[in-house]
């Protein structure tokens, strides 16, 4: 991953995590103070979430699938940046939860959502 995109990710992760901050724990985050402060007293669901990404960023493993160590597509990152599968790994563990095709389809759109990267 390319030091431009790291850069962008973690401003994308940094602003939501910020958000929840705020929204969640009435807590506001100064954008000079460094977000892994705050990050460190929480274990909630979507900050632990926030928390992993932002390290895997840091670790340089941010952007590969946990389970096949594939390269995440880049459409699908965009739209989930704190997921740790790849598409076709999260399809296959949600496959066996949903036998209906048309819930499945709507689970592969809703993942990948549209794509407005030029």
């Amino acid at each position: 991953m390319t030091q431009e995109k790291i850069t962008t990710y973690r401003k994308l992760l940094e602003a939501e995590t910020r958000r929840v901050l705020a929204e969640e724990f009435h807590q506001a985050v100064p954008e000079t103070v460094p977000i892994h402060y705050f990050l460190s007293f929480k274990s909630e669901g979507r900050l632990a979430a926030l928390r992993d990404a932002l390290d895997r960023l840091d670790s340089g493993t941010f952007g590969r699938c946990m389970l096949c160590r594939c390269e995440i597509a880049e459409k699908f990152l965009r739209n989930n940046p704190t997921t740790r599968l790849c598409l076709c790994c999260a399809l296959g563990r949600e496959w066996g939860t949903h036998k209906d095709l048309e819930s499945l389809w709507k689970m592969i759109n809703s993942y990948t959502g549209p794509d407005t990267e030029q």
